[in-house]
């Protein structure tokens, strides 16, 4: 048996109240946590790359090294460089040029 109890809205935020109201519409005794999700995530437009990310068969260690490389978040030793971090600037593959996004791919 399900038991249900009314929080006092002067304790609870916002958030949880948007959720109940998203709970509430759903029907009853068919509450799922995706259906909650698709509810609650805010939908955008896809972005021109996401093929690129995402895809039938893609292996998540590599999607998430691409969403990096995308986005230029890759901790190359120029970004470690610009954080404050005192490293050896030299790419370690080539031995020629500073390692950066850019350089190596």
């Amino acid at each position: 048996m399900l038991l249900v109890i009314d929080l006092p809205v002067a304790r609870i935020g916002e958030d949880f109240l948007k959720l109940k109201d998203i709970v509430a519409r759903l029907p009853a005794g068919n509450i799922a946590t995706l259906k909650i999700l698709e509810e609650i995530r805010v939908k955008n437009n896809k972005v021109p790359w996401h093929k690129l990310i995402r895809f039938a068969l893609h292996i998540p260690k590599h999607s998430i090294i691409a969403w990096m490389v995308v986005l230029n978040r890759l901790p190359t030793k120029d970004k470690l460089s610009s954080q404050g971090l005192n490293v050896d600037m030299v790419c370690l593959l080539c031995n020629r040029a500073d390692e950066s996004r850019d350089h190596m791919l």
